[in-house]
């Protein structure tokens, strides 16, 4: 039996440590939520890092040879993205070019007056609008006016095109949903993907961001025909779970060294400073060219905007 002195021990001990665990285990979830946001800006990262480690090498000649070597591994991480969607954008695609459009446009935006009129000025084939509601007063029908066709309201997503559905489906992952749709192109056949996962604010959301993408890489994986996938992914090209979207689906972007920045601090005039998270990309022989963000239109997003040209 135990004394009394030993009870008393343990009258502190147990709760001291039953603390400790579930502080190393809350610590742990905000060290990899740390490290998930550092993958936001890893390209920007990288190449700060590869530019002091080339000047450090040519200033300190004692670490020359470890800097320089250090810095040839950082740009091979850098650049092996780029590299990869360069050897799959190229072709041959001679059918016909799409007008692409991506756009987190800002749940509590209260005035769409800016976007509609950009949309309609556009021209754009197949859009996909994140922190959409349909029960916004005038949504559904202002987009109408622009765009035939529609998806089925889904939570947060809609796809739209000048192109009729032949078929459409909206799953939900958690709270979070994908919603699929095949188009008649002239013909053809060709399935969007609207994506929008958790945004990355807490441990808790990097979970279910981590199994939006886990769900979103199983689905592409056994998908089969030509697709175009758009949306804001919340996760760079740097990112291992959506590299693990873009290698199970066999997807590649417009081939650029520095994606182009779309979530940024707009409303606050940092459209210049951003993070590349919101993606086009395509599958087979589809080529992505001309990719280009839109104007600050009361969101913390900018549009992404890319022509798709189908291949044979």
């Amino acid at each position: 039996m135990f004394g009394g002195r030993s009870k008393s021990l343990l009258t502190y001990l147990v709760p001291i440590a039953v603390v400790l665990v579930i502080g190393a285990r809350y610590l742990q979830l905000q060290v990899v939520l740390a490290l998930a946001a550092l993958n936001l800006f890893w390209g920007y990262l990288e190449a700060v890092a590869i530019l002091l480690l080339v000047i450090a090498a040519l200033v300190l000649k004692p670490i020359r040879w470890p800097a320089f070597m250090v810095a040839i591994v950082l740009a091979i991480d850098l650049v092996l993205p780029a590299a990869r969607d360069f050897a799959f954008n190229s072709g041959p695609a001679k059918g016909p070019t799409l007008r692409v459009i991506s756009y987190n446009w800002l749940g509590d935006n209260t005035d769409r007056s800016e976007s509609y009129r950009w949309l309609a000025e556009q021209s754009a084939d197949i859009v996909a609008i994140q922190e959409y509601s349909p029960l916004e007063p005038g949504a559904a029908a202002g987009l109408a006016t622009i765009f035939p066709y529609q998806t089925k309201p889904a939570p947060d997503l809609v796809i739209l095109s000048r192109y009729p559905f032949v078929w459409e489906r909206a799953r939900l992952v958690e709270e979070h949903s994908i919603v699929t749709a095949t188009l008649d192109i002239k013909g053809r056949r060709l399935t969007v993907w609207g994506v929008h996962p958790a945004t990355l604010r807490t441990s808790w959301d990097l979970a279910a961001r981590n199994h939006y993408l886990t769900t979103l890489a199983e689905l592409i994986a056994h998908a089969r025909g030509p697709a175009v996938m758009l949306g804001d992914f919340n996760a760079t090209r740097w990112d291992p779970y959506f590299s693990a979207v873009v290698r199970r689906g066999r997807l590649h972007e417009e081939a650029r060294l520095f994606p182009l920045a779309t979530r940024m601090g707009l409303r606050t005039g940092l459209a210049f400073l951003g993070s590349p998270i919101d993606h086009i990309l395509t599958n087979g022989s589809n080529v992505l060219s001309n990719c280009h963000t839109g104007p600050a239109m009361g969101s913390d997003h900018l549009p992404l905007i890319c022509d798709l040209t189908l291949g044979d």
